[in-house]
């Protein structure tokens, strides 16, 4: 059981009272000089188990206090700009579930190969303080809080050989990036599949070969208000190759 506090302070964008276009989305930022520090208190409950040295399973549940949290909302204008602005509080409740498993319990020739990944699911709600009457919704989550975010890793790794293989997946759920006001609904960034691979294998014992690839899918990541689509992005996909040598 433990119990944690930790503090959040605006950063001089979020402060400044100066306005700049951001150049991915073209809309005009400016910052709140009135903004405060928000404060978060942080509980959580933790069970682990580690039935052998390669394997582990732990549960954890969660509930986080902020007191003035920092959100980014969207003024309804002719340019639909962009500033900051402190919530009254909000609360997460959440529980995670973290592991590996090796499929040596399977069968013995299987014991290089094993599973590994942690999920999040997280119940988020805010309070509005009362000069926040212009936001459109009252009852929703947290700015940036998705109700879940999974990742997932099946890999191979023979310390014998010294090669290592693994595949990475992760997802998150659907989160407020911009808060709407005036009637303007909120901006919500769509969930993103993301497939990384990553590669090793040694060449005698001081030359080492490795291989990443990342975004394999290159899954659009997508930002709805309504049942409109406003932004709409692929980063592409990228795949290295490296030798490495150790002295």
């Amino acid at each position: 059981l433990g119990y944690g506090r930790t503090v959040s302070r605006p950063d001089f964008r979020e402060l400044s009272p100066a306005t700049f276009n951001d150049v991915t989305g073209g809309r005009q930022v400016y910052g709140n000089p009135d903004l405060n520090r928000a404060l978060i208190d942080n509980v959580d409950l933790r069970w682990e188990w580690y039935p052998n040295p390669d394997e582990s399973l732990s549960i954890a549940a969660f509930y986080k206090s902020f007191t003035e949290p920092i959100e980014s909302i969207v003024v309804v204008s002719a340019q639909h700009s962009v500033t900051y602005q402190n919530a009254e509080s909000a609360r997460n409740l959440g529980l995670e579930l973290d592991g590996r498993l090796s499929f040596g319990r399977v069968h013995s020739r299987l014991e290089d190969f094993y599973l590994a990944g942690n999920a999040a699911f997280i119940r988020s709600r805010v309070q509005l303080s009362e000069n926040s009457g212009i936001q459109t919704s009252n009852d929703r989550a947290l700015e940036g809080q998705s109700p879940y975010v999974v990742n997932v890793q099946f890999g191979y790794a023979n310390p014998e050989t010294g090669t290592a293989v693994s595949a990475l997946y992760n997802v998150f759920g659907p989160r407020i990036t911009e808060v709407g006001a005036l009637g303007a609904p909120d901006y919500y960034e769509q969930p993103v599949h993301r497939v990384d691979l990553v590669g090793s294998v040694a060449l005698g014992e001081r030359w080492t070969l490795s291989l990443k690839g990342k975004n394999l899918l290159d899954a659009p990541r997508r930002v709805i208000t309504g049942d409109q689509v406003v932004e709409e992005v692929r980063n592409g996909w990228s795949a290295s190759i490296g030798l490495s040598a150790s002295l």
